[in-house]
């Protein structure tokens, strides 16, 4: 019995691994990030969920600031348009995949001039 059940962790590991290579930004994940010019750092959480050809993105920033995007992958990157569900700020992030299953982001928001940074650890 006991080695059925080891089995059956094992086959249920290796789908699940396998689910998470083949997409790897569809998700959530822990963030944290730096603005602009080391303006101050953020820490919050970002849901990725594939939509056919297009991923829906959400993030709760700080104390509860909501954003959403919409994003494509281009040459293995995830790149999201994003703004404030309050239309107080829109912007774009480009994400990159690491083999650990995080998620290394650069991001502007639109005037910014300059760029701040997101990481992005699976939950």
């Amino acid at each position: 019995m006991r080695s059925l059940v080891l089995s059956l962790s094992i086959v249920l590991l290796t789908g699940t691994l396998s689910l998470a290579a083949d997409d790897p930004f569809a998700g959530r994940f822990a963030v944290s990030g730096g603005n602009p010019d080391g303006a101050g750092r953020y820490i919050g959480t970002l849901t990725i969920k594939k939509n056919v050809e297009v991923y829906d993105v959400s993030w709760t920033i700080g104390s509860g600031q909501a954003m959403s995007g919409v994003g494509v992958v281009v040459d293995g990157k995830l790149s999201v348009g994003f703004w404030a569900n309050d239309r107080s700020s829109v912007g774009v992030v480009v994400y990159k995949a690491r083999p650990d299953g995080s998620l290394s982001g650069v991001w502007a928001g639109l005037g910014g001039g300059r760029t701040g940074t997101e990481n992005a650890v699976r939950k």
